[in-house]
């Protein structure tokens, strides 16, 4: 997945990833009827989180919630990640949410990084 920047405001960030239809996380994941991995919208929301803060976190300290509302395809890209800073600090808490080129909701997650 690719991802492009754009700030919108002080402690919210906007980011849009575009899915590569031929990537190997495909390649099991299902046959016939590609889904992105729910783990992969994690991690996208984790790198989103890193360039937003300028930081490299290496996963979640806790996932407070996470919420699959649709599944995550191909044909949903280019994906819009939306995060909010909700609590700064050495363990920042992220509010975010998924959605395909349409707009409409594909994920929510909230969480606590750590470095």
């Amino acid at each position: 997945m690719n991802t492009l920047f754009n700030i919108s405001k002080e402690n919210e960030a906007l980011y849009k990833a575009t899915i590569n239809s031929d990537s190997h996380i495909f390649e099991g994941h299902f046959p016939g009827n590609p889904v992105v991995p729910g783990v992969m919208s994690v991690w996208l929301v984790r790198t989103c989180a890193n360039m937003m803060l300028n930081r490299q976190f290496s996963n979640f300290h806790t996932i407070k919630e996470v919420k699959y509302i649709s599944p995550i395809k191909p044909e949903s890209s280019p994906v819009s990640v939306a995060l909010t800073l909700a609590a700064d600090g050495e363990e920042p808490t992220i509010a975010a949410e998924l959605t395909d080129k349409d707009g409409n909701l594909l994920v929510k997650l909230k969480g606590t990084l750590v470095a």
